[in-house]
């Protein structure tokens, strides 16, 4: 566990798809952080290395991650982290790499095939409106589909934030929050390798990490930045963005 603020749903060590002998160093931990009397749980995905030599869990550093009761050290860093974020769960990892709201590559099956969750497509919103909660307003629902895809809305049941808007859209702080990974393990895919060099290093290969979070969705997360290369929210999963936004007492 992670002393104070969070929980490891589940550890995932890949193996070498190149030599299957072999696993890779790599070890991801699924985050999730309990919050009493709370609707969100936040969450995050770390990276770590593991020496077998030591039988340890080193942090970028290659300083030891953890102390003897399996609690991440409050001085380690995660890779894909600016910053020590040893004992905060939701602090860097892959939370911290998120991509602008505004580039982030959200799909969805809102209308029965792959879409990018696009508020500017007229067909999507209508019908995600749809799926929302009766009462829901279009600019409530444009304004809870920001808050999800990062930006820090102050009040989604106000007017629909814009360019036109005081403030504007893309003046609001991004709040870089990923759900928790409660019931998820981080699995790696291979998508090939770098034509010419050595396909059984891991530096030259292509490597995805999906799991899924408490906020809804399935993510995929460049294995070496930790950046998200997208995210797929199923329509079951729309309306119970409101209540995530409202988190109420629960």
């Amino acid at each position: 566990a992670i002393s104070n603020t969070g929980l490891i749903a589940a550890p995932g060590v890949a193996v070498n798809q190149y030599n299957r002998l072999n696993s890779l160093d790599q070890v991801y931990y699924v985050l999730f952080d309990p919050t009493n009397a709370s609707k969100r749980w936040d969450g995050n995905l770390k990276r770590y290395k593991l020496s077998v030599a030591t039988e340890s869990i080193l942090d970028v550093n290659g300083q030891v991650a953890t102390d003897a009761d399996g609690s991440f050290k409050r001085d380690s860093q995660s890779y894909w982290s600016d910053l020590v974020d040893g004992s905060d769960s939701t602090a860097g990892g892959a939370a911290g790499e998120l991509p602008h709201p505004s580039v982030r590559k959200i799909y969805t099956n809102i209308l029965g095939t792959m879409n990018l969750l696009d508020l500017g497509n007229a067909t999507l919103v209508t019908s995600g409106l749809a799926l929302m909660p009766t009462g829901t307003t279009q600019s409530t629902f444009k304004n809870l589909i920001n808050w999800f895809k990062g930006y820090d809305i102050p009040d989604a049941y106000g007017v629909e934030i814009t360019e036109s808007t005081t403030p504007k859209l893309s003046t609001l702080p991004e709040r870089k929050k990923l759900g928790g990974g409660l019931h998820s393990r981080a699995t790696l895919v291979n998508y090939g390798y770098t034509a010419g060099t050595d396909k059984t290093d891991p530096a030259n290969q292509t490597n995805i990490i999906f799991f899924s979070t408490l906020g809804g969705a399935l993510h995929g997360i460049d294995a070496k930045t930790g950046v998200e290369k997208f995210a797929f929210i199923p329509k079951e999963k729309i309306p119970a963005i409101k209540s995530l936004y409202d988190n109420l007492a629960s």
